[in-house]
């Protein structure tokens, strides 16, 4: 039994939907909320009773995924990922023919 397909497996549609689906269900499957219980602090205490910390990375990526300090603005990748969807949509309307089926007539 042999199925017989007259339309293409890859379509725009597809490669639409499985290009923003995949990476955003692989970016929201990767974060983890747990606490690491094998994370040390390396704290040391300075002349103002402040604690600092020693921990490069932690101070590199210590506010990474939280928006904490950016309340009441939106962020960068936010505005940029918008506007290459709406890049993208333009493009397809204008020059691909994806909107009337005949090309560029609007």
């Amino acid at each position: 039994m042999t199925i017989d397909r007259t339309y293409p497996i890859f379509t725009v549609r597809w490669l639409a939907v499985h290009g923003l689906a995949v990476p955003t269900v692989s970016f929201l499957g990767s974060s983890n909320d747990k606490p690491n219980p094998n994370h040390r602090a390396t704290t040391q205490s300075n002349p103002n009773e402040q604690n600092v910390e020693l921990n490069r990375t932690s101070l590199y990526w210590g506010k990474v995924g939280q928006m904490a300090d950016t309340t009441g603005r939106i962020p960068l990748w936010i505005i940029g990922t918008v506007a290459g969807i709406l890049v993208i949509g333009l493009l397809g309307i204008f020059f691909y023919g994806s909107y009337s089926g005949l090309g560029s007539s609007l």
